[in-house]
């Protein structure tokens, strides 16, 4: 059995143990309820990872001109996303570009277009707040699993 098959599998057991938590208390067991649907979506996240060679699409930056991939990487910052330049050692320059502005030409003034790129991935949990408020928000997503500043091993546009 491959990896991929056998995380297929542990999504389907994941899932069942949700349905028969309902089945035996309602929701009354919502907590367990909501944890194995959780696991069984990140069970097939990584499964498709593996199907995938290990590797995802994500947002890129580029430069205008010469079309090379910039070094950076894009962070939540209390104006919105912004793409943080990264200098030659993958530290961050103090320089940020706005990202996904609603004008492509917004960006190319400033040098720049945004495009897609592939990396190595992985699935993970990601959310924030406490308690079961947190709860709700806690989400399977794919991340780029290499340094900051690694190069793309290929660009799709």
């Amino acid at each position: 059995m491959s990896d991929a098959t056998a995380l297929r599998a542990e999504a389907a057991e994941a899932r069942a143990e949700a349905a028969a938590s309902f089945e035996r208390v309602d929701t009354d067991g919502f907590v367990s309820q909501w944890a194995s649907g959780i696991n069984a979506q990140l069970a097939d996240a990584k499964a498709d990872l593996i199907e995938a060679g290990g590797v995802a699409e994500f947002p890129a930056l580029f430069d205008v001109d010469t079309g090379e991939w910039v070094p950076s990487k894009l962070i939540d910052t209390r104006y919105g996303t912004a793409w943080a330049l990264l200098g030659e050692d993958a530290k961050f320059t103090g320089e940020f570009v706005t990202a996904f502005p609603k004008r492509a030409a917004t960006m190319a003034r400033k040098g720049y277009r945004e495009g897609r790129a592939v990396w190595p991935a992985k699935a993970v949990t990601y959310g924030s707040g406490t308690g079961l408020a947190g709860a709700a928000s806690v989400r399977v997503i794919t991340v780029i699993a290499a340094p900051d500043g690694t190069p793309p091993v290929e660009v799709v546009e």
